[in-house]
């Protein structure tokens, strides 16, 4: 997940946890403590997590004081973070404010506040919901009850509660006018302009924040203006602050998709390219594949289009469009180069066989067809296009595929085909194209009462 806007509180009680000073915890033997400052400090300097976490449970072994021993359960709390060992965090809170062994009230629901958060920030939402809500239903400390309705405010926007969220936003403010200028405010104010679009709003609230949320929502809110020059201005910007991480990766996604709606390809391919080349592990690798290879064929690079579109996609519906758009590059290729075309005919037509229950394979049945016609083989484009009826009689393109079978058919058979059509496809754009066909063969061979009866039939006036 993204980052959360309750984050500020973490990086509060970090700072906390790290610059306490010696006079907090007078009372403690200095061995305890001199521990404490030797697991802080390797923290800052993103020392060994292993040796930070033995140092942190002999603090809370050996220290008589309650606070020191809750903070090095804290500081244990942001390695496993670190480390993405989410449950062993989770696992070390619950502990403290279920239990409250030896702690104050403050520090157990400081425990709960930051499992709501770190549950939060992984999206888990359902689970951090009740534990905000109970932290603000609790607490009387001010500031612990500000970061719980903020976290609280972000939940409810997060699932699209607005009018919710302003209601706890107002609280905030209300209960410490400071906070209308606290940026987490700003941009949850900011989504919610958004949400009613109010782009001009959110834009001019989020002016001259730089955190990666505030930029992304900045962004969102010029594309939804329509200024897109300047949404990627600021895709660019959050890329150059926020070098390496999640959020850069999603603005030059962004800003490729910028590009693409505005037809820029040469654009478009800059930054997906880019893309490719700084986060090669991606999750979105499939995505950018799939788009990089469709920005190659509007540039005519069939060979570059046929490589992207080669992206070895394990999902079986996204694997079918691909093997699609490797068909369509090889169709392309056979434009300049017709002995290619046989290549794209298997291509589309073992689509449709491996893929048989993709929404795509109908599609790539007729197009198979359709390549046959193009080579002169009329005999098999017909065996085609009766197989596709065969399978695919409901699909949307059935109606179509009747009535490349009417037109090059006898007329016997053209005839069947075009009734059929009338009868079974009644919705069909090529519904008065067949019945005007029907008509006209049966007036150019005298067949009046025939023309009668149809009319007749179909509810139409003679």
């Amino acid at each position: 997940m993204e980052e959360r806007f309750t984050g500020k509180f973490l990086r509060l009680a970090m700072a906390i946890l790290l610059l306490s000073p010696a006079w907090l915890f007078g009372n403690e033997k200095s061995t305890p403590w001199q521990m404490y400052q030797e697991a802080a400090n390797l923290f800052r300097q993103s020392g060994s997590s292993e040796k930070i976490l033995d140092l942190c449970k002999q603090v809370t072994k050996e220290a008589e004081d309650p606070q020191l021993r809750v903070r090095a359960f804290f500081l244990a709390v942001q390695v496993h973070v670190n480390e993405k060992e989410a449950d062993k965090a989770h696992k070390i809170l619950q502990n403290l404010y279920d239990e409250k062994k030896d702690i104050t009230g403050n520090s157990a629901v400081e425990a709960r506040l930051r499992d709501a958060e770190i549950y939060s920030q992984a999206g888990d939402l359902v689970s951090a919901l009740p534990l905000f809500q109970m932290v603000c239903d609790s607490v009387s400390n001010l500031f612990l009850l500000q970061e719980a309705r903020l976290g609280l405010a972000g939940i409810l926007a997060e699932t699209k509660q607005w009018h919710q969220s302003d209601s706890v936003l107002n609280l905030v403010i209300a209960s410490s006018p400071k906070y209308k200028n606290d940026e987490r405010v700003q941009a949850l104010s900011a989504r919610q302009a958004l949400s009613l679009n109010q782009p001009q709003k959110a834009i001019d609230l989020l002016q001259g924040n730089q955190s990666k949320v505030s930029l992304r929502l900045l962004a969102e809110a010029y594309e939804q203006a329509g200024k897109s020059i300047m949404a990627v201005g600021v895709y660019k910007k959050l890329r150059d602050l926020y070098p390496g991480t999640a959020e850069a990766e999603t603005a030059l996604f962004r800003a490729g998709e910028v590009f693409m709606r505005a037809e820029d390809w040469l654009a478009a391919k800059n930054e997906f390219e880019k893309l490719v080349e700084s986060y090669p592990e991606s999750p979105k690798t499939a995505h950018v594949k799939y788009r990089l290879g469709w920005i190659y064929l509007q540039l005519n690079q069939f060979d570059a289009a046929l490589n992207a579109f080669a992206f070895n996609e394990i999902k079986p519906e996204n694997a079918a469009y691909f093997a699609y758009m490797r068909a369509e590059c090889l169709y392309r290729i056979g434009q300049t180069a017709p002995e290619r075309l046989q290549d794209a005919f298997l291509a589309f037509n073992s689509l449709s066989a491996l893929h048989s229950q993709s929404t795509i394979a109908p599609l790539a049945k007729l197009r198979a067809a359709l390549i046959l016609f193009e080579k002169g083989d009329e005999t098999d484009a017909m065996i085609n296009l009766r197989q596709y009826l065969s399978l695919y009689r409901k699909d949307d393109l059935a109606a179509t595929t009747v009535f490349l079978l009417a037109i090059h058919s006898d007329a016997a058979s053209s005839s069947h085909y075009f009734s059929e059509l009338i009868e079974q496809y009644p919705e069909s754009y090529l519904y008065d194209a067949s019945l005007t066909a029907l008509q006209e063969r049966d007036y150019a061979q005298g067949l009046y009462q025939e023309i009668i009866n149809r009319q007749a039939h179909l509810g139409h006036e003679t």
